[in-house]
């Protein structure tokens, strides 16, 4: 782990500042999966199936008493 002089981590050497840097350099990759998520995301809300409506109706209550 790298640190500077002040005793802090450096972030220009961390894991995220790799990644930037790789994205950077694989744009058409990167734009591919955007696409890849973006036609998946549409594909799983137009096949998820929609399994409760709410009732909209009035809420009843039925109370039954002997009189």
């Amino acid at each position: 782990m790298q640190t500077t002089d002040s005793g802090l981590r450096d972030p220009s050497k961390g894991w995220v500042a790799g990644l930037i840097t790789w994205s950077i350099r694989n744009k058409l990759l990167v734009l591919i999966g955007a696409v890849v998520l973006l036609v998946g995301g549409v594909r799983a809300v137009q096949s998820t199936p929609l399994d409760a409506v709410p009732d909209m109706t009035d809420t009843q209550v039925i109370v039954r008493t002997e009189f």
